[in-house]
């Protein structure tokens, strides 16, 4: 599945972003809704040239789920994150960061959370590992609610649609068996061809 970028930029011609992150949803939006939207727990990249009071917010704050590439020859460089970019970058370089901070981001539905590899049941405070597959699938339940099938084994688990498997389902029993040690009230259901959480 597809994860969801969002590139706040004032750029005219931003089509090489789709080009460049061909593997994430990519929406583009401007500056100026990045600033309406800055609390937003999305992922995104922003693109700021020579907006010193813009500069200054980002300096200021802690962004989580944000990187900053930032283009000013007038700016004095006064702290020094993670994520934020004052130099040029190679792109494979900002590709890795991005991959990174889709990671890293968290998750919630409902009395769950997904900080990296852990889902835990907010209620009971009671957590557990989950594989990368795992987590995808919960992601996506989390994000859209119900999927078909076939979706999750094509862009999941990487099987094409000609071939017959267990491993879906194996993988939902195993995903299952960890909601009920969370002691967790959230159930995956299987019906016809489509997946769901409720």
């Amino acid at each position: 599945m597809k994860q969801e970028l969002v590139v706040y930029t004032d750029m005219i011609n931003s089509n090489f972003f789709h080009q460049i992150f061909y593997e994430n949803n990519i929406s583009i939006k401007s500056l100026s809704d990045f600033e309406k939207e800055e609390n937003q727990i999305n992922c995104g990249l922003v693109f700021i040239k020579d907006n010193q009071n813009l500069i200054k917010k980002v300096l200021s704050k802690k962004f989580k789920n944000k990187i900053f590439l930032i283009d000013s020859k007038n700016y004095q460089i006064q702290r020094s994150s993670e994520n934020i970019i004052f130099q040029t970058i190679n792109i494979k370089l900002l590709k890795n960061k991005i991959t990174n901070l889709l990671l890293s981001q968290d998750y919630n539905y409902k009395n769950l959370s997904m900080i990296d590899n852990n889902l835990t049941n907010t209620k009971s405070k009671i957590s557990i590992k989950v594989t990368e597959v795992e987590k995808q699938i919960l992601v996506n339940l989390f994000e859209i609610n119900i999927i078909k099938r076939q979706e999750v084994k094509e862009k999941i688990l990487n099987i094409k649609q000609n071939i017959e498997t267990n491993s879906l389902d194996s993988h939902l029993t195993r995903i299952r068996k960890k909601l009920k040690k969370i002691k967790s009230e959230i159930n995956i259901i299987s019906r016809d061809d489509t997946l769901s959480i409720q």
